[in-house]
């Protein structure tokens, strides 16, 4: 798939990924994490995305965050298929207190799961 590029809102290499946002001009924005596209705007009938202001304000927090606290919080550009495959799993389990997610691609799935007041370590 090729999409244009109107604007990159962000790009940076972590130790474990490359990020990419980006704004195209038939997709909206578009999250990209090493060279896969991971979701785009133009999903909406499965994902909720904020405008772009909104991504760019969260990278600056981020930022001053990782400078304060040494470490990442992330923060999931897509959240209705993350609350899905979240809550099912755990509101079928009494008292989900360790959790572990696997792949977490952009944080959606681990912002949803801490939302559990059970949860201690995830």
């Amino acid at each position: 798939m090729t999409l244009k590029v109107n604007q990159i809102l962000h790009h940076e290499k972590s130790p474990y990924q490359d990020v990419l946002i980006f704004e195209s001009s038939d997709h909206g924005v578009v999250l990209v994490l090493d060279s896969v596209i991971q979701c785009t705007e133009r999903d909406e009938f499965a994902y909720a995305f904020p405008h772009p202001s909104q991504i760019i304000s969260f990278l600056m927090e981020k930022k001053k965050r990782e400078k304060q606290k040494g470490t990442l919080t992330p923060k999931p550009l897509c959240n209705r298929y993350q609350e899905m495959i979240t809550h099912l799993a755990m509101n079928s389990h009494p008292n989900p207190q360790h959790v572990l997610v696997i792949g977490g691609g952009d944080g959606g799935v681990l912002r949803e799961v801490v939302k559990h007041s059970t949860v201690e370590n995830a």
